[in-house]
């Protein structure tokens, strides 16, 4: 596996997740060595251990590219009523109109030509979810992250 060949928002997945579980880790020997908190100290290594896990995925996943890409042009928001994620329609290159359902932090621009990344699980693709009355729900569940057509990272 290539680093140059990974896509920037799986890359800054691949390389930030481990280094969030070791500052995590770091934090809570400071605090134990300070304090003698033993709970943090434990809660501070099952962080440590879930990064490490989810980094192990986003690797096997990267060097096996398992991963879909769906190229589109961010056309609109929709209105959100609650909760953590945003709602945009995208235009596929074949002209297909998409509604995904993203984390709320991402905010793609209107009008503008985007990769999305999602992971394939199971043998799950994106055209075979496409049927799926709860298609929005397991695109926001197989998101990985997104960038602009010219190669600017996001996410």
């Amino acid at each position: 596996m290539k680093w140059k060949s990974i896509p920037r928002p799986l890359l800054n997945k691949l390389l930030l997740t481990p280094a969030i579980g070791v500052g995590c880790l770091i934090l809570g020997i400071a605090i134990y060595l300070a304090m003698h908190d033993r709970t943090l100290l434990i809660l501070s290594g099952v962080l440590f251990g879930v990064s490490a896990l989810r980094t192990l995925q986003i690797y096997r996943l990267v060097r096996h590219a398992q991963y879909e890409v769906l190229r589109a042009t961010c056309a609109a928001y929709l209105p959100r009523f609650a909760g953590h994620f945003r709602r945009i329609k995208v235009v596929e290159e074949n002209g297909a109109e998409t509604i995904l359902k993203l984390p709320k932090q991402c905010r793609p621009k209107a009008g503008t030509k985007y990769r999305f990344y999602f992971s394939r699980r199971g043998g799950v693709t994106l055209d075979s979810l496409r049927d799926s009355p709860f298609f929005e729900a397991l695109l926001l569940d197989a998101f990985l992250g997104f960038e602009e057509e010219n190669g600017e990272g996001k996410n």
